[in-house]
């Protein structure tokens, strides 16, 4: 299993938050590989266009 997980600045990016992620992990058997995913706002003109908000 590949575990993946989004840093969002001001959101996901607490050390707690951080090292709660990393010991649920350490508990999983099946994982392979763990990626911590940069945010980015590649949606937000299709949000625009759907009339809807971009959290």
């Amino acid at each position: 299993m590949w575990i993946r997980f989004v840093l969002v600045p001001g959101l996901t990016d607490a050390w707690e938050n951080v090292e709660g992620i990393a010991s649920f992990v350490s508990t999983l058997q099946t994982v392979e590989r763990v990626e911590v995913l940069p945010f980015h706002k590649l949606g937000e003109p299709k949000y625009a266009k759907l009339g809807m908000n971009f959290h």
